[in-house]
């Protein structure tokens, strides 16, 4: 399994528009956490799996049950639009 540093790292960024399918679909990872997973410069190597759950208590139940087994490294991911 990767494993990143014993900090956390908070970054933020941008989602990239995609021209050829027309939306926002792109997240470019910041270099501060690709210095911690040597192994996202090898191709092909690193999957991902993205869960979106309706309410923060299934949210909160898949958290625990991540916890408890030890599934992957967790991401907290949020995507939002600034106002303004």
């Amino acid at each position: 399994m990767i494993e990143p540093s014993n900090r956390p790292i908070i970054t933020d960024g941008h989602v990239f528009y995609d021209d050829k399918t027309r939306t926002n679909n792109t997240i470019r990872l910041k270099r501060r956490i690709i210095e911690q997973f040597p192994d996202l410069r090898e191709p092909n190597s690193i999957f991902y799996r993205a869960e979106l759950y309706p309410n923060y208590g299934e949210l909160g139940q898949r958290i625990e049950q991540v916890t408890a087994e030890k599934q992957g490294i967790p991401i907290l991911l949020f995507l939002y639009k600034e106002n303004g």
